[in-house]
């Protein structure tokens, strides 16, 4: 017997999130059955015709019908929330905000109990997702919610940059507001968590300051010097490897070349604008602080492209790439202990 360890959300559906699942699985060289999709699957199947997809497919809609499946060849379909009538491909829509919740919140209940190991999640539209009024703004806060964890951080990774947030998706003045020494200290422990997660357990941390030139010694701020400065030092105290407050337009440079490990951004943009100008092929966002894996891509709907069959899968490869490989490295772990 081998069980499906790893779920695959469907995404929004009038997105790309079904046409670079359907991509994957028709790329994909070893056996689908460790794979679970959660989603609509007439829509899921549809995708599958579309991109020639051969191989069969096992509704299920059941979290007990994950245990006694024995290897086959195919691909499981946990059967969500469906989407009535046409597909309004390319557009906001309550009606797929829904569908799309409903696979996410399937998942994280699957892996709530133990039987899943890790999440992959399409893209998903926020605009829809509050059109159904869904009152989470996005995936971190989804699952974050319903995997009951306290505290999570959002890290973004591709093959030359590893970025931690401080704050995600809030306006940048409440992010301004939101920052204290807590804050910059915990997702300091949290970048250290990431590395190890990713198989590095001696990272070098580098922290962003806020301001231009982090503040100038004040000239500029002061949320260096009463913020970020203190959280740094007690991180150094506690015997992490951890630089900063650094110039916020030099950082992402000095790591891009080899010089650090990973970096903390206090705000989101401060993060992932130079994140995703190193292009979106290879960026996976993977969520810190759950009792699970998950990865996603670093793209969002991509409606104007949608039904066209032009998606790109390159990000969505690389997200369920990084969760095999932590899940594979979390089990060897595990069996040490």
């Amino acid at each position: 017997m081998q069980f499906p360890i790893i779920a695959i959300t469907m995404g929004d559906p009038a997105g790309i999130g079904p046409e670079i699942i359907a991509k994957f699985f028709r790329l994909q060289k070893e056996g689908p059955n460790q794979f679970i999709v959660f989603g609509s699957p007439d829509i899921i199947q549809k995708s599958f015709q579309e991109e020639h997809v051969k191989v069969p497919c096992h509704v299920i809609d059941s979290i007990d019908e994950i245990k006694p499946m024995p290897i086959r060849d195919g691909v499981f379909i946990y059967q969500t929330a469906h989407v009535e009538g046409r597909l309004p491909i390319g557009c906001i829509s309550s009606r797929c905000g829904w569908a799309a919740y409903d696979a996410i919140v399937q998942a994280i209940n699957a892996a709530n109990t133990g039987i899943l190991k890790a999440i992959v999640t399409a893209p998903i539209n926020k605009e829809s997702l509050k059109k159904a009024s869904v009152k989470y703004i996005g995936h971190t806060e989804i699952l974050a919610r319903f995997s009951k964890s306290p505290e999570v951080f959002m890290l973004m990774v591709n093959d030359v940059l590893r970025v931690i947030l401080c704050t995600i998706h809030v306006s940048l003045r409440e992010s301004i507001n939101l920052l204290n020494e807590k804050i910059v200290y915990r997702t300091i422990i949290a970048a250290k968590t990431a590395c190890a997660n990713l198989g590095l357990e001696q990272p070098r941390i580098a922290v962003a300051g806020l301001n231009p030139h982090a503040g100038e010694n004040g000239l500029m701020g002061r949320e260096e010097c009463l913020i970020i400065k203190p959280a740094v030092e007690k991180a150094i105290s506690e015997g992490l490897n951890v630089t900063g407050p650094l110039p916020p337009d030099t950082i992402f440079l000095k790591a891009r070349e080899g010089h650090f490990d990973i970096v903390v951004a206090q705000y989101h943009d401060q993060g992932l604008i130079p994140f995703k100008y190193l292009g979106l092929d290879t960026g996976v966002n993977i969520t810190v602080g759950l009792p699970f894996v998950r990865t996603s891509p670093d793209h969002g709907t991509a409606f104007e492209i949608a039904g066209k069959g032009l998606a790109n899968p390159s990000s969505f490869i690389k997200a369920v790439s990084h969760a095999t490989s932590m899940t594979n490295l979390s089990s060897k772990t595990d069996a040490k202990m």
